[in-house]
């Protein structure tokens, strides 16, 4: 996620449900969790080194470790209890369903999650006057704000592709197979 992220122009609406799955794993959960543990370490150096300036950067530093927390713990929980279950549906199309409630119940977990983390992002963003450094920043500091922003675009763009395609035409799939 160093690199800008572009608009994903494969029209996920209509493809395969693994190859949705396998996208978010390789191109939204890999990067990001990588992207995190810089993140936290470009916050801890600003902070040290600019806190006593700007005392909201300590807590811009405690929101970015806040969201790494919470993505840690989702994105393990996601591919594990989520993505699993929805590939296990498209390659065994003659398994049992499972329970479909308790998938949707894990969604809602999930979505409860990417709720919180568009509360740290919105966060983030006014705590750093939309990623704006200050005139006098050291490229540091400027590092930090410029990923930061790429990391909130790109989240976006995989909370849309998780709540709004990937959610959805999962339980589609098992309401069709039911029927």
């Amino acid at each position: 996620m160093t690199s800008t992220p572009r608009a994903d122009c494969r029209n996920w609406d209509d493809a395969p449900l693994a190859d949705l799955v396998a996208h978010v794993r390789s191109a939204c959960h890999r990067p990001l969790a990588a992207e995190l543990e810089q993140l936290t370490a470009l916050a801890d150096r600003v902070a040290a080194r600019y806190g006593d300036a700007l005392p909201m950067l300590d807590v811009l530093r405690e929101t970015v470790a806040g969201l790494r927390a919470i993505l840690e713990r989702h994105l393990y929980r996601e591919d594990r209890q989520v993505f699993s279950v929805i590939l296990n549906l498209v390659t065994a199309p003659d398994s049992d369903t499972g329970d479909r409630q308790a998938l949707a119940a894990t969604i809602a977990e999930m979505t409860a999650d990417h709720d919180r983390v568009i509360d740290l992002l919105a966060r983030m963003r006014a705590l750093t006057s939309g990623y704006e450094p200050p005139d006098w920043a050291c490229p540091t500091f400027r590092t930090l704000y410029d990923r930061l922003s790429l990391v909130e675009h790109g989240l976006r763009l995989h909370l849309h592709l998780e709540n709004d395609v990937l959610f959805p035409r999962a339980l589609s799939l098992i309401d069709r197979r039911r029927t």
